[in-house]
């Protein structure tokens, strides 16, 4: 017998059917093929979740923090008369108006503004973080970089509690257990207890990304792997301002001479 799943947003219904051993599904009545079929194991049924996520407007993320995957409803903030309220991807209204300027949603939160106060609500339109500092930023590997009203930088969790408040010049969001830190011209890597494992001796210095970051000596950018070692001895010449490693097309110099393509995570050359 066919297996119901029903979801009910704020506004309209949505039925999904799956028939276990089938790779056809029922979405509001409309067949849709699916890449793996469901299956009964005593009983329980087992579908396949980024179908349903994405079926239902949400989208499915692997956590490496939790070591878990993440649904989430996809929103999008739609801001006016100086309020911000968030659709999901079938247009429909899931949290009125904010009351101030909100941004998208990044770890389960949405950096809200107020004034010149910063703090964040909740997928339900709550506060979850008091409107508090004098400026924030969206979360990111699971902590957010917020500044109190006396100037103090800090790292906050979810819930709000402060984490660390490291000593430098300056400091960037976390990605894949790092954040790039400044001390005078200066650049380096703290990992989340605080301690600097990347020595600050870069004049610029890039989020991490698929376990490379690009950082920049003497006036040339070059990847390196999350040890803090060279990713490869060549010289990269990015024309291009590279904010994390994605595997995006630049210019590149090879032995003195210069190609346009892309290199992949292990720095090759097609």
């Amino acid at each position: 017998m066919p297996r119901r799943i029903r979801s009910r947003s704020k506004k309209g219904n949505r039925l999904i059917i799956l028939q276990p051993g089938s790779k056809t599904a029922k979405v509001n009545g409309a067949k849709i093929a699916i890449v793996a079929a469901p299956v009964l194991i005593g009983g329980v049924p087992y579908v396949p979740l980024r179908f349903v996520a994405e079926s239902l407007g949400a989208s499915l993320s692997w956590n490496a923090s939790t070591g878990a995957y993440e649904v989430n409803t996809r929103l999008h903030p739609f801001e006016q008369g100086g309020y911000t309220s968030f659709v999901n991807v079938f247009g429909e209204s899931v949290i009125g108006a904010t009351y101030g300027t909100a941004s998208a949603f990044s770890g389960g939160l949405s950096l809200l503004q107020q004034g010149d106060s910063f703090g964040y609500v909740d997928r339900g339109g709550k506060i979850a973080i008091p409107v508090q500092y004098s400026s924030a930023y969206d979360f990111s590997d699971g902590l957010a970089l917020v500044a109190s009203k006396d100037g103090t930088q800090s790292y906050i969790d979810k819930s709000g509690k402060v984490v660390l408040s490291p000593a430098y010049d300056e400091l960037f969001d976390f990605s894949e257990g790092l954040a790039a830190v400044r001390s005078g011209d200066s650049f380096g890597y703290i990992d989340k207890t605080g301690k600097l494992v990347i020595p600050a001796q870069y004049e610029d210095a890039f989020y991490f990304s698929g376990g490379l970051a690009a950082v920049q000596i003497g006036g040339r950018l070059r990847l390196y792997r999350q040890d803090g070692q060279a990713g490869h001895s060549r010289e990269i010449s990015v024309r291009i301002g590279l904010q994390g490693w994605s595997g995006a097309r630049f210019d590149a110099r090879k032995h003195g001479g210069r190609r346009r393509g892309a290199i992949d995570r292990r720095v090759r050359f097609p």
